[in-house]
């Protein structure tokens, strides 16, 4: 978030785990908050989670894909040739 070069407040971050089994907040205003461990494990525990943060800093969005595929995966897999 620092590194775009954009001004913004750390104070007005907000971070959310979200995935099938539900939604947990585990940083608001900037700090970490209190959360129920078991029930952050279960949500990460899916195939799929979004982590959602909120800078509360203006209209503009944006959406960053990942994946847990090593790089030697991708490096192989980039080097096929026709």
């Amino acid at each position: 978030m620092g590194y775009s070069n954009i001004p913004f407040n750390p104070e007005h971050v907000r971070i959310d785990l979200l995935s099938e089994v539900g939604e947990i907040t585990v940083c608001r205003n900037g700090v970490g908050v209190d959360i129920d461990e078991e029930y952050a494990s279960e949500i990460l525990g899916e195939d799929e989670i979004v982590i959602r943060i909120t800078i509360d800093n203006g209209n503009a969005s944006a959406t960053c894909w990942g994946c847990d595929i090593p790089y030697d995966y991708i490096k192989l897999n980039g080097n096929y040739r026709k």
